[in-house]
């Protein structure tokens, strides 16, 4: 008397289909723990970029006295060509150097290592004089663009005057404060794929009389 049961090829069907559900929901899990991590990431080098523009904000502040704000080197070239120019500061290659704010012989570039992430900032002042033609990435002339108290921080001197550092005397003897732009870039090496993966953050922060 032959058993009921299922036929061989019924059963290898079944457990293809089987293995075929299998792999569907692997590669799903593994497409939902890649994207997990990718957005884990991206928060990391947000947040970390985040703490430079804080470490320059930070810096600002501390080098604004009742007298001056940070200004740009008495070397800097600040023609046309000159504004365009990269420098090496502090043993970093500094796009738009000579825009670079100083206050006590102390340049506003700060490098540093956070859960594994390069943090790169950059303190431009940019009130410059002289607008060379279009270039990438070439800080923003704030000043021109938004006249108003626009940033989180405000740097205020109680008795601005005309010594240098200070700030710029307009039409009419109006008082223009200086204007700056943080530009903080995280980057983190050798990522899920070996790849790098790199953010950047910028601030507009204008001065105030």
């Amino acid at each position: 008397m032959r058993r009921s049961g299922f036929a061989l090829p019924t059963v290898l069907v079944i457990m293809v289909a089987g293995l075929g559900l299998v792999t569907t929901a692997f590669f799903l899990a593994n497409n939902l723990f890649s994207t997990t991590q990718s957005v884990v990431q991206q928060k990391k080098l947000y947040i970390s970029a985040q703490s430079g523009i804080s470490a320059a904000e930070a810096w600002l502040l501390a080098n604004t006295t009742d007298k001056s704000f940070p200004d740009y080197d008495l070397a800097a070239d600040l023609s046309a060509s000159g504004v365009v120019s990269s420098k090496t500061i502090k043993g970093i290659s500094v796009p738009f150097g000579n825009l670079v704010a100083v206050a006590s012989g102390d340049q506003g570039v700060f490098r540093f290592e956070q859960q594994g992430t390069t943090v790169t900032t950059f303190i431009y002042r940019v009130d410059y004089p002289n607008v060379p033609s279009y270039t990438t990435g070439i800080p923003p002339r704030l000043g021109v663009l938004v006249y108003a108290m626009t940033a989180d921080v405000t740097l205020e001197p109680t008795m601005p005057g005309s010594s240098g550092g200070v700030g710029s005397v307009g039409d009419a003897g109006k008082f223009r404060p200086p204007t700056y732009v943080i530009r903080s870039t995280a980057k983190r090496s050798g990522f899920a794929l070996g790849e790098d993966r790199v953010m950047t953050v910028e601030e507009g922060i204008i001065g105030r009389e």
